[in-house]
């Protein structure tokens, strides 16, 4: 019974933000492809998770440099689901809409966080645990994943306009620095003391990059 509910719970975040993304989407994509890369954005949360283990077993003179460390992550990890997005939905014939490098990325980045729930869940022994953490997920990190990997949707897409692979860099970065920034905050507020401030600062955080998003979408789109 446990597992199941670690199951449901690990996915329900990601499956909601999905279905409410998936809405926007005027001609929806194939569900084939959706699965593929909502699935390979989990199998990059694997590499991330045991490169990341191995990276905190190498040094501790690394873990040390905290700032560093979670930019370093953050890269890490918007990369690689990069990487899902061209093993996946690009090679596809299906990305021939601007939005679609945006749903792609979204989707890869909701199979991302959904294991990542899971990791997370597997230490809690109640299911009255994991719904508080759930319930936080869905509304932090799992809505931070989806806009940060929305907005390097949309820079992919003028990089394949422009012909220009340097807005592919410049999305990673982007991305990366939205990631660590939110990787920061946790870091910083995570005492129980902050839990207040610390859901004030990723709220305000989180809705200027759904609107940052949502106005570039529009943006890409008007101009298409």
């Amino acid at each position: 019974m446990i597992y199941f509910s670690l199951l449901v719970f690990a996915l329900v975040p990601s499956l909601i933000w999905l279905l409410y993304f998936l809405r926007k989407d005027e001609n929806p994509e194939p569900k084939k492809v959706l699965f593929f890369a909502f699935l390979g954005g989990g199998v990059a949360t694997a590499l991330s998770y045991f490169a990341q283990i191995e990276a905190m077993a190498f040094s501790t003179f690394f873990l040390s440099l905290t700032i560093p460390v979670l930019l370093i992550f953050a890269l890490m990890e918007e990369f690689l689901k990069y990487v899902a997005f061209l093993l996946t939905a690009k090679r596809t014939d299906e990305v021939d809409e601007p939005v679609d490098f945006v749903i792609y990325m979204i989707t890869i980045a909701l199979g991302f966080v959904a294991v990542e729930n899971g990791i997370y869940l597997f230490s809690l022994e109640t299911v009255v645990e994991m719904a508080q953490l759930t319930f936080f997920r869905f509304l932090t990190a799992t809505l931070l994943h989806a806009l940060a990997s929305g907005i390097l949707g949309v820079f992919l897409y003028v990089a394949v306009k422009k012909s220009n692979k340097l807005f592919t860099v410049l999305g990673l970065l982007i991305a990366t620095l939205i990631h660590g920034i939110y990787n920061i905050i946790i870091f910083a507020l995570v005492d129980a003391n902050y839990i207040g401030p610390m859901m004030i600062f990723i709220a305000i955080f989180l809705s200027f990059l759904f609107f940052c998003l949502s106005l570039a979408v529009k943006k890409i789109t008007v101009d298409n």
